[in-house]
């Protein structure tokens, strides 16, 4: 009896522990569309008024500091840089909070060094995006209906990289002013 009594306790407790976890990790009905809706206003807004959009994609995060919960938004290749703004998930503890809906926003301009690339995830499970810039990478969650537009974003970028560096001056070693070597 005493062990059919462990085995159905430790059994509730089990379920009880997998409920309260997935209702922690699974995101509300309704979030990933808000959260995209949010981030669509904002990068619109955030646009210069000689700032053409070359092609954009939805895509998400998921980051430790939100316990791996997915960040929503969207991936935007424009004529002047990437630009990346995603609405993160709704604090546990809180989840009501009155006052402006938060957003992060990362801007990489094409003069400075990053690059996009595909990327299976999860073992080929998962498809997604890396950007790899000088303060480390950044990997973006693609779903299949928006793969291919990212690999649009891919292309854009790309695009955009190799008209900057077909444009830039070639120096030549006369040109570059000289200085002494220093250890």
């Amino acid at each position: 009896m005493r062990v059919v009594l462990a085995l159905t306790t430790s059994t509730a407790l089990l379920i009880v522990t997998v409920l309260v976890g997935a209702a922690v990790i699974v995101p509300p009905i309704g979030a990933r569309r808000m959260a995209r809706d949010a981030a669509q206003r904002e990068f619109r807004a955030l646009l210069a008024a000689d700032e053409v959009v070359a092609a954009s994609t939805f895509a998400s995060q998921r980051r430790w500091t939100d316990l791996w919960r997915e960040s929503n938004g969207v991936l935007v290749a424009t004529n002047k840089g990437l630009l990346y703004v995603a609405a993160p998930p709704m604090p546990i503890l809180h989840p009501h909070d009155d006052g402006p809906q938060e957003l992060l926003v990362a801007r990489y301009r094409y003069d400075s060094a990053f690059a996009l690339a595909p990327r299976a995830r999860f073992r080929g499970l998962e498809r997604g995006l890396v950007l790899h810039t000088t303060e480390g990478q950044m990997e973006f969650n693609v779903t299949d209906d928006q793969w291919r537009w990212a690999l649009d974003v891919v292309r854009a970028s790309d695009d955009m990289h190799r008209a900057l560096s077909a444009e830039a001056p070639v120096r030549s070693a006369d040109s570059v002013a000289r200085r002494p070597f220093v250890k």
